[in-house]
């Protein structure tokens, strides 16, 4: 979006996001942070990127134009200006990028309203980090051969199975996850989950480089449980949600 093209209120909101970054562009933290977010595994550069997050939501900088009820800040047409300054400023990355680039539009597109409502201004905050769990170690590039397997009973479902190359899984509190609950549909035969993930039936262990690095990790679900108001979308349309979570 060109500078002409703006609205007052826009070109305002621009103003405030240079001169606001220029004044709150962080110290740097004493060692070096990694290239990307899904390299971060010292614990205290969890903490800096979190913070930091967290103060540039509350500063009007993510979810601009979302509405309120969802944890934005209603300013219609402003997330592409903030969006577009942060990246020009020159300042750290933010850690939760698979909530914010994957699990926000998810949730917009096919969530529940208590979802959207519950889920949403946690991401943005950075007070909840997310991981996902599609790949599986047996599945290779063919993601619908996935074979977790999710069984419901009563109002929740009993998961077992394992995930691998799951970014941040070792920080995050929830997972979008991806399990078969019918063995003989292959697209049909998968639903969508939000898993959370501080839970007994659920253990991360890093995949370690050959540099000491843990930037990724498999996650392996033991009778994990996950709540059936935890589902996104039918039984059975996992694909279709899946979809809309990878095109985002």
């Amino acid at each position: 979006m060109s500078d002409k093209a703006l609205s007052t209120e826009q070109a305002e909101f621009q103003a405030f996001c240079r001169a606001w970054l220029q004044e709150n562009k962080p110290a740097p933290h004493p060692t070096p942070l990694p290239q990307a977010a899904y390299e971060v595994t010292d614990p205290s550069h969890l903490t800096y990127l979190t913070e930091w997050q967290a103060k540039c939501y509350e500063a009007g900088l993510i979810a601009s134009d979302l509405p309120k009820n969802y944890g934005g800040h209603g300013m219609t047409g402003c997330q592409q200006i903030a969006s577009a300054e942060v990246r020009a400023a020159g300042v750290p990355y933010f850690i939760n990028w698979i909530g914010l680039g994957m699990a926000v539009p998810t949730l917009l597109e096919c969530g529940t309203e208590a979802q959207k409502e519950t889920f949403l201004p946690p991401i943005f905050s950075a007070e909840h980090i997310w991981c996902q769990g599609f790949s599986e170690p047996g599945a290779g590039s063919d993601l619908a051969s996935l074979q977790a397997s999710a069984v419901k009973e009563g109002d929740q479902w009993i998961i077992n199975g394992s995930k691998v190359w799951t970014s941040l899984g070792h920080f995050a509190q929830y997972m979008l996850l991806l399990a078969r609950q019918d063995k003989s549909d292959k697209y049909g035969g998968i639903t969508y989950f939000l898993a959370p993930m501080d839970q007994p039936g659920i253990t991360v262990k890093p995949i370690h480089k050959m540099t000491g690095e843990s930037g990724f990790n498999e996650v392996f679900l033991d009778n994990a449980i996950v709540g059936d108001h935890l589902r996104v979308g039918n039984v059975g349309d996992g694909w279709k949600v899946a979809m809309a979570t990878l095109t985002s």
